[in-house]
């Protein structure tokens, strides 16, 4: 029981002590709290830090106090100043907390103000002050530089940090952090400052590349001292750093080679560049080439001078050979040029990242001749003395072309080819005639490829070629013919003719080019061996001598020495006339005779028959000779004459045909589409097959109609003369010795004009025989073509193209095809189209001549009058006189009677056939009368 009533006590005695203060608090709607609800965290704050804020309120009603509103202020009571304003809902008799925080405090006395207000009530404003103690803030004011010039990158440049502590506490020590661009941060240990003190930090940092180079400081970079403020602590300090002296190459290597030189020399050229140049100075220059198996190959240094101030290019060259670059394989190698190769302390620049260039360096393979070892002959076996050619392939197994000879040795002879160009990649064979030693032997060729000055050979020991020839030997003998002689039986020399019957010895010389023995037999003209001999050599070069005594017979003599083996010599053969002796034997002499005339009679006939049969054999029938005349059209196969340019059965183009050609399908060789075989192979052509096919049309006959014509008038008496010729042309105003004269001038007009019409007729004839060798072998190489293109065809030659120009054209009757007198305008626009000359119905006719008497009816006679005046001058009375070439017209002057030579009967003349009429023209006509076609 004791315990239960401490236990109340103290119940109660804490809720005394909880509504006590709430007894005093401030209310606002119901919702009360005061000062002593307000709590401050950190009790003890620093400035820079903040506050936290915490206010307790206790709705004392039993129902809940909605939409409180709340505000936190620092100071005083403004909108400017206001930390937080906002609203909450506290349960009707319960505790609610609002917070606010205060950051960014300064150090001194402050005050934080709360109001709110509930349900509409009055508002209450609550306040407390704090006070915030002060810290250290160490700040770098200035950095220093300490130089006495220009800086350049790498130099040392003593530096100086001047430092503050500008906070209201003294600050323990720290470090200062020093960053310079391209180097390791720099830790500084930096002293203890109180408030408001300074120190200065010093050390030497090494200068960056050129340019402008920010150098940044920042104090208590581990953040050991608690300052005021830790932002925007680092503090920029910039260093003006300038530009070395700088080498560089200018783009790349250029590596070039003399033309086909495999060994070298390169020539390596290149260009260096100078920045921020003082003074002349001597750049060395190393050339280096890797192996492949690792290392370096490299060449002896050079060195480059610059000159001048500022910027400057310099070129410079140099060359490398076979000897230094002898242990790289042969392909294409990277060579750099590297300055300062050795790193020379005195030789500072700017920067050694641009100290290297490359280039491509090609180390092109040696060609190799190689050489077929097996020098083939032509032959397996030669005949001594005799020639024999031998061949040897070679071949050039490199990229570029080489020259070279071939030096050879065969049976004791050396000698040298001419100079031999193989190019890259090229075979090539190589042949000579060379003559075998006498005797019989095996002879050797053997033959070696020999490079020419600055050629190539890589491999001598495939450039060889040997090979063998077997050298027959057999006995060889010439004839000499001024060695010839004939003895007769008294050892004498012969005189010619030789005697029929007599005996005569013929005598030769032989000369040897081998060793042995000859057999030879001794023949007359008709094959009869007259006696044997041998030849029998000891010694090479020997001669022989070979005689042979034979009877003449008459009429000839024929003497041959025929070797038994032919490959020894050839067949001496010899023939001599003989006169036959005189020893009565006429009638045997007679009877020859008449057996040649009876063979030469009988030769004769056989030749006739020979030409009789000849003359059958090649006459042509009548069909070949018709076939020979007339030519066909390829599209109807009717008859041409040969020199249309249409077809006048189917009107197709001719002209245009002979200008076709097609492939033969043996040969694939161009042929004109009219010939019936091809002239490269003979194989036959099918011409119509090339053209289309047209009906042809039959041509219309015509009949003729015989027109009597007058009786022609016996004009011999015309020619008869007179006995008083010269008092008969008085009567007509001339003289006889005048027409004397003017006959003997017409004459020498007409010689005159016969001879310059003959020289125009042969001025080729002439000009030729004026001419010159030269210029008459130009003349006659001169070609010109007759063949005729389509594209030469004319258009007066197209009978479509001509109707078209003439505009409408109207077709002929339907029932007979033919024009009749009703028809007038048709054969008026007829004769329009051709130009031909017609007669239209109505108008005059006159046929033939005129009828010059008046007394017969039934006839209009035109008026004749005679006007027997002439113009009395000394031209001659020639139609010459008459300009054009016209008389006047018969109806105007009565033709006189002139002196005519008798008439002489002239052959009839030639005529040919329309093809579109069929009418009868004479051959040299180009138009025809009737129907106005035109031929070409």
């Amino acid at each position: 029981m004791e315990r239960k009533a401490t236990a109340s006590l103290l119940m109660l005695m804490l809720c005394v002590v909880l509504v006590a203060p709430l007894v005093q608090a401030a209310d606002s709607g119901g919702v009360q709290s005061s000062s002593v609800q307000m709590s401050l965290s950190p009790a003890s704050p620093t400035m820079g830090g903040s506050m936290d804020i915490e206010v307790t309120l206790y709705n004392n009603q039993s129902s809940e106090a909605l939409g409180v509103s709340y505000g936190f202020y620092k100071e005083d009571i403004s909108t400017s100043s206001r930390l937080k304003f906002s609203t909450v809902d506290i349960l009707g008799e319960s505790f609610t907390t609002v917070t606010a925080t205060w950051s960014g405090l300064t150090e001194g006395e402050h005050r934080i103000w709360f109001e709110y207000e509930a349900n509409g009530d009055t508002p209450v404003q609550i306040t407390k002050n704090f006070t915030v103690q002060g810290l250290p803030n160490i700040r770098v004011t200035s950095v220093d530089f300490i130089t006495d010039g220009p800086v350049f990158s790498g130099d040392n440049v003593p530096m100086a940090v001047h430092l503050q502590n500008t906070g209201t506490v003294d600050a323990s020590a720290s470090e200062l952090l020093v960053e310079v661009p391209e180097q390791s941060d720099l830790f500084l240990p930096t002293p203890a400052l109180m408030a408001g003190a300074s120190a200065w930090v010093n050390t030497t940092i090494t200068a960056p590349s050129s340019g402008l180079a920010t150098i940044v400081v920042t104090p208590d970079a581990r953040n050991d001292i608690l300052e005021a403020s830790e932002q925007n602590k680092a503090f920029d300090a910039e260093l003006t750093v300038a530009t070395r002296m700088d080498v560089s190459f200018l783009g790349e290597l250029t590596i070039t080679s003399p033309e086909g030189a495999l060994q070298g020399p390169w020539t390596v050229e290149g260009t260096l560049v100078r920045t921020n140049g003082t003074q002349s100075e001597d750049v060395p220059i190393r050339l280096e080439v890797p192996r492949p198996s690792g290392g370096l190959v490299t060449a002896p240094p050079f060195s480059v001078s610059m000159a001048g101030m500022g910027y400057s290019q310099q070129p410079f060259s140099t060359e490398i050979n076979m000897s230094t670059l002898f242990s790289l394989p042969t392909g294409t190698h990277l060579l750099t040029a590297r300055i300062n190769p050795f790193n020379t302390p005195s030789f500072v620049q700017e920067s050694t990242d641009n100290d290297a260039t490359t280039g491509t360096l090609l180390i092109s393979p040696i060609p190799d001749v190689y050489v077929d070892a097996m020098a083939i002959p032509t032959t397996p076996s030669v005949r001594s003395g005799e020639d024999v050619e031998w061949r040897v392939t070679m071949e050039n197994t490199g990229t570029i072309d080489v020259s070279g000879t071939f030096q050879y040795t065969f049976d004791g002879l050396e000698g040298v080819s001419p100079s031999i160009l193989l190019r890259a990649g090229e075979s090539f064979t190589w042949t000579t005639s060379l003559s075998t030693e006498l005797g019989a032997h095996t002879a050797m060729f053997s033959g070696q490829w020999v490079p020419a000055l600055g050629s190539y050979d890589d491999n001598r020991q495939n450039s060889l070629a040997q090979g063998t020839v077997l050298v027959e030997s057999s006995l060889q003998l010439d004839w000499e013919f001024s060695s010839l002689t004939l003895n007769n039986a008294d050892n004498e020399a012969a005189t010619m003719p030789l005697a029929d019957g007599e005996a005569y010895t013929l005598s030769i010389n032989l000369t040897s080019r081998e060793t042995g023995q000859a057999n030879y037999s001794c023949e007359n003209g008709e094959g009869s061996v007259i006696e044997s001999l041998q030849a029998d050599v000891m010694n090479r070069g020997d001669r022989v001598a070979l005689s042979c005594t034979f009877t003449a017979s008459a009429a000839l003599s024929t003497v041959r020495l025929v070797p038994e083996d032919p490959s020894i010599s050839s067949t001496f053969t010899r023939s001599f006339a003989t006169l036959a002796a005189n020893d009565g034997t006429d009638d045997a002499s007679t009877a020859s005779q008449a057996g040649t005339m009876t063979l030469f009679g009988f030769g004769a006939l056989v030749l006739i028959g020979v030409l009789v049969a000849a003359v059958i054999l090649t006459r042509e029938r009548e069909e070949d000779v018709e076939r020979d005349i007339f030519e066909y059209c390829p599209s109807c196969d009717g008859e041409l004459e040969g020199d249309e340019d249409r077809c006048p059965h189917c009107r197709f183009d001719l002209l245009k045909a002979r200008s076709q050609f097609h492939d033969c399908h043996e040969c694939e060789e161009s042929v004109p589409d009219l010939l019936d075989s091809c002239p490269y192979c003979g194989t036959p052509q099918d011409v119509s097959s090339f053209f289309e096919r047209r009906e042809r049309r039959e041509r219309r006959t015509v009949e003729k109609t015989p027109v009597a014509l007058p009786q022609e008038e016996d004009e011999n008496q015309i020619v008869t003369g007179t006995k008083n010729y010269a008092e008969a042309v008085k009567d007509f105003g001339f003289d006889e010795e005048h027409l004397e004269d003017e006959w003997d001038t017409n004459f020498e007009a007409a010689e005159a004009e016969v001879e310059a019409a003959y020289d125009r007729i042969n001025a080729e004839e002439l000009a030729l025989e004026e001419m010159t060798e030269e210029e008459l072998e130009a003349y006659n190489s001169q070609v010109t073509t007759t063949l005729k293109r389509s594209g030469q065809d004319e258009s007066s030659h197209d009978i479509d193209a001509i109707l078209a120009s003439k505009g409408e054209i109207r077709t002929l009757g339907k029932d007979t095809g033919e024009l009749s007198a009703s028809d007038a305008d048709i054969r008026e626009r007829l004769f329009e189209i051709t130009g031909e000359q017609g007669v239209m119905p109505g108008e005059k006719v006159q046929v033939g001549m005129t009828l010059t008497d008046s007394s017969l009816a039934g006839n209009e006679v035109a008026e004749a009058t005679a006007n027997f005046t002439f113009k009395d001058d000394d031209e001659p009375l020639s139609a010459s006189n008459n300009p054009d070439g016209k008389s006047k017209s018969s109806a105007a002057k009565k033709p006189q009677r002139r002196r005519r030579a008798p008439k002489r009967e002239e052959p009839k003349e030639e005529t040919a056939e329309c093809g579109a009429c069929g009418a009868d023209l004479p051959l040299d006509v180009d138009e025809c009368g009737v129907c106005g076609a035109k031929f070409g």
